[in-house]
């Protein structure tokens, strides 16, 4: 079985997506050191901690990525769900601000302010609550995801590469002394999972960015089509 099936019995998609595979990523240096010291007992105990305090890592890795968006908010004049809306904001024109302020009017019982932020805050936390139980097409879920694991990976990439020049480190004295795996498998795996670390720091908070964009218009256009 694919490991995202097996965690599926636990974990929901978001959950496996946004926090899981990052805690894994996080991981991956000293799971590959173990690989290099030759010492099953060693790669046993680190995945037997991974597993014991993976609800543990999964809050921490949530508490990064909300860290990262709170300084994103600031300097991006706050997320695209929240710009979109707003009166000033040019993405949708004021015909179309109108009618969806009408919208949430009617599936919502909700007054929406578009000159207020908090306003717009408190009503796109209803719409995606709205959504989840009405939806059945869900074409803003994959973005939701998408944005939550580039936001959280975003938030790690100081964490990451610590862990990964920790774990190298180690290698590297362990390399000296003669008691780590030198073959040019193992060396060449350093540099690819270097390399890999490298890419993450530059390209997820673009990717971060591009997946927001795209979750707050396919929640908004999703909510505009919904019946009445």
């Amino acid at each position: 079985m694919k490991l995202e099936k097996i965690l599926t019995k636990w974990f929901d998609e978001y959950e496996i997506k946004a926090r899981i595979f990052p805690v894994i990523i996080l991981s991956l240096p000293f799971i590959l050191l173990g690989i290099s010291l030759q010492m099953p007992s060693f790669l046993f105990a680190e995945s037997f901690f991974i597993i014991l305090f993976c609800k543990v890592l999964m809050g921490f890795v949530q508490t990064k990525g909300n860290d990262y968006q709170d300084r994103m908010i600031k300097e991006w004049g706050g997320l695209p769900s929240t710009r979109y809306i707003r009166k000033a904001d040019k993405k949708y024109t004021i015909e179309f601000k109108n009618k969806f302020i009408n919208k949430v009017k009617k599936l919502l019982d909700i007054e929406l302010d578009i000159k207020n932020d908090q306003s717009i805050i408190t009503v796109f936390s209803a719409i995606r609550a709205y959504l989840h139980n009405f939806d059945k097409r869900k074409n803003w879920h994959k973005f939701d995801i998408d944005y939550g694991f580039f936001r959280n990976l975003s938030g790690l990439r100081i964490w990451i590469i610590g862990s990964y020049f920790s774990a190298v480190s180690v290698y590297i004295v362990l390399f000296l002394f003669q008691h780590a795996d030198t073959s040019e498998h193992i060396v060449f795996s350093w540099l690819i999972l270097f390399l890999m670390f490298l890419i993450i720091q530059f390209y997820s908070p673009k990717a971060c960015q591009r997946n927001a964009v795209h979750y707050a218009e396919s929640v908004i256009m999703s909510f505009f089509e919904m019946p009445e």
